[in-house]
């Protein structure tokens, strides 16, 4: 994946407004998405806390991005993240956290099989990357307004980023002890191709 460099000083009103769309569209014209005809991706993300804010994206075809203010009515994914945590991961404070963060690398990860599991799954995922540092930087995914089944995944911020970049398995760091899973096996299992968990599978 090619480097996307966030300004440190960003305020998440230029973050979302400018420097998310437009980063994604120089994503897209050098490395456009095949296979992802007639999709349309709705995305809500939400930063909690002092300094908080939501946003609406919306990605249709894996071309064409837009992105309000405020709440879009029954979005397939929705992000719920500490502002702070977030503030910390895109002025790099946490190594390998960044890609959780920034809608624009995340919509590059998508293909049809992702996008496919995203509509037609219902449930939460929550990242708890394990830090020294005590700031909790824990990400929520609800998939399609559905707080169960739920599963939590604990990893460090580098071992979630070679597991969405596909250089380990979910599995693999399952059983090297590097994550820890904890609520609904079956439901994991099934994010599979979202997360990119399953490695080659």
């Amino acid at each position: 994946m090619q480097e996307i460099n966030i300004p440190p000083d960003i305020s998440a009103t230029q973050f979302f407004e400018e420097f998310v769309p437009e980063t994604f569209r120089e994503i897209i014209s050098e490395n456009p998405i095949p296979g992802m005809e007639d999709t349309y991706l709705t995305l809500q993300v939400r930063l909690t806390g002092e300094g908080g804010c939501q946003y609406g994206i919306t990605v249709r075809d894996a071309r064409e991005m837009e992105v309000k203010e405020g709440e879009l009515e029954n979005p397939m994914l929705t992000i719920v993240a500490p502002y702070l945590a977030w503030r910390a991961a895109i002025s790099g404070q946490i190594k390998g956290a960044e890609m959780f963060y920034n809608p624009a690398r995340f919509a590059q990860m998508v293909d049809r099989e992702m996008y496919e599991t995203a509509r037609t799954t219902s449930g939460t995922v929550i990242f708890k990357p394990v830090l020294g540092e005590g700031l909790d930087v824990s990400i929520k995914i609800i998939f399609n307004g559905a707080e169960q089944p739920s599963v939590t995944l604990s990893a460090s911020p580098e071992v979630f980023y070679e597991m969405t970049s596909g250089t380990l398995s979910g599995p693999e760091a399952f059983l090297q002890g590097k994550l820890k899973i904890e609520g609904d096996l079956t439901f994991a299992m099934r994010l599979n191709a979202f997360m990119k968990l399953a490695g080659q599978a």
